[in-house]
């Protein structure tokens, strides 16, 4: 009699040790930390990002064809003002200041002030289309005042790094 019930007793234990945890209640537990990048997650939302910020892209020039594309980024911020440092053909890097807007279909317009080798101010418009996904794309420019002559170009797609 005593070995049936040391029989039914393991029976029962061994019984409630596989049941007990597939009858569980498992819980999901939700991660407070950012989401992997740039691997996507197919639980994490695809991440936004605002207008303002510093990006990162190169310029090309339409009248100086046989040219490399050189640096360029903008730093946009919140109050309406950019400030774009670009590379030159000789390597260094310039600063122009000005203004930026975004239209209702996304279009961002920066106009932007420096002043050339002479001391005479030069000023260019560039074009982007915004995307919260964290790129400009189409981007072209055009210089509204120069006194050594207009110059025109595109932008290549610039990526928002913060």
């Amino acid at each position: 009699m005593k070995k049936l019930f040391i029989s039914i007793f393991a029976v029962i234990f061994i019984s409630a040790i596989i049941i007990l945890p597939i009858s569980c209640k498992k819980e999901t537990v939700v991660q407070s930390t950012p989401c992997p990048t740039p691997v996507p997650c197919p639980v994490c939302p695809t991440p936004t990002y605002p207008i303002g910020g510093l990006w990162i892209g190169t310029y090309t020039v339409d009248q100086l064809p046989s040219q490399p594309a050189y640096h360029a980024s903008l730093a946009i911020y919140p109050d309406g003002t950019v400030v774009a440092k670009g590379q030159g053909a000789t390597g260094a890097y310039g600063y122009a200041a000005g203004t930026w807007t975004l239209s209702t279909s996304n279009i961002l317009t920066t106009t932007v002030t420096t002043i050339g080798t002479g001391g005479q101010p030069i000023t260019s418009v560039g074009t982007f289309t915004y995307s919260n996904t964290g790129t400009l794309t189409n981007g072209t420019w055009r210089e509204t005042i120069n006194p050594y002559g207009p110059l025109t170009g595109k932008y290549s797609t610039f990526q928002r790094i913060n």
